[in-house]
């Protein structure tokens, strides 16, 4: 009760992490199992975060970006993880380079790579301080930082201009198995992870594919139905966007792009499950000015909370318009 907050209204995990965060904050006493079960979460995410299969698919996929002959950069988590795939690649790569802070001459490890025609960059931290290396073409990012410039600038490095490469940029996402999920934990940070990559992507005008294996597929589509049903109950908040409101997300739109969206909407079957990227070009279609684009954040859980669906997610825009 001196949170403010009965223990009743507790029905995510992550509402639990955000009581103990407020009880350290006002300095109250926590129980010893609560800080227990604290720390467990934490360090579940973490290990999902490190997860080896991302890791070990992202050495896979640079290998054959290599052997197609790209310049292809890795970004690690940290220098641990930058070793380990430096190290697995050296079983079948010739050109790997390897750069971190306890790396002697680093500088001139980029300086080898920049002439390189082809090869693999290992790197963490040290790649996002304003280097250069123009024609890159590949880029693979296995780090679970969640800060949006981290992204832009490990983006940047890799979609820029040069010649008359084409450009591809993986970021990986750690999702516990079918067996180890837990549905009043997992569905919300999943969620918003891909939230956040897909924001992130439309800021920048670049188009974001989200490729799901079945067992993923199986996995965000429950997922996005327990996020709906708790939506239906309460405001949503989530680890790193806040807190879920529709009409916040929808008053960055003018009317007109709303009634474009509608009109759009129309067109489509009424059964019919809108993809994450058909979902996209849509937005991009209903807005024109390109500042306002940079602001839409949050647009994807428009797609969600209407169930991908036409019909509903018409219901959702007309009644904004109809109650502004």
């Amino acid at each position: 009760e001196k949170l403010g907050e009965k223990t009743s209204n507790l029905s995510t995990l992550q509402d639990f992490i955000r009581l103990i965060e407020k009880a350290r904050y006002k300095k109250l006493e926590i129980p010893e199992e609560w800080r227990k079960l604290s720390i467990l979460i934490t360090q579940r995410r973490w290990m999902i975060h490190r997860s080896m299969p991302k890791i070990e698919k992202a050495i896979d996929i640079a290998r054959r970006y290599y052997e197609a002959g790209k310049k292809v950069i890795v970004f690690g988590m940290d220098i641990n993880s930058c070793n380990y795939i430096a190290e697995k690649l050296l079983e079948s790569v010739n050109e790997v380079f390897v750069v971190h802070s306890e790396v002697k001459n680093p500088y001139d490890v980029l300086s080898e790579f920049k002439k390189a025609r082809r090869g693999i960059l290992v790197g963490a931290k040290m790649l996002d301080e304003g280097i250069d290396i123009p024609d890159a073409e590949i880029g693979l990012n296995v780090s679970a930082s969640k800060t949006k410039i981290q992204l832009i600038q490990r983006l940047g490095r890799i979609l820029r201009k040069y010649g008359d490469k084409k450009p591809i940029f993986h970021h990986f996402v750690g999702i516990p198995s079918e067996m180890n999920f837990i549905d009043f934990e997992d569905p919300y940070w999943i969620l918003d992870e891909m939230s956040w990559v897909m924001d992130t992507a439309m800021s920048m005008g670049v188009n974001a594919k989200i490729v799901e294996h079945e067992e993923v597929k199986k996995l965000i589509s429950i997922s996005e139905n327990s996020v709906r049903k708790t939506y239906s109950r309460k405001l949503l908040q989530l680890p790193s966007y806040g807190v879920i409101k529709l009409d916040k997300i929808l008053s960055q739109f003018k009317e007109e792009s709303l009634n474009k969206l509608i009109q759009r909407l129309e067109y489509l079957p009424e059964n019919k499950q809108i993809s994450n990227e058909e979902w996209a070009e849509m937005i991009r279609h209903a807005i024109s000015s390109k500042e306002e684009l940079v602001s839409v954040k949050g647009y994807w859980w428009i797609l969600v909370l209407g169930n991908r669906n036409p019909v509903e997610i018409r219901k959702i825009l007309a009644e904004y318009i109809r109650c502004k």
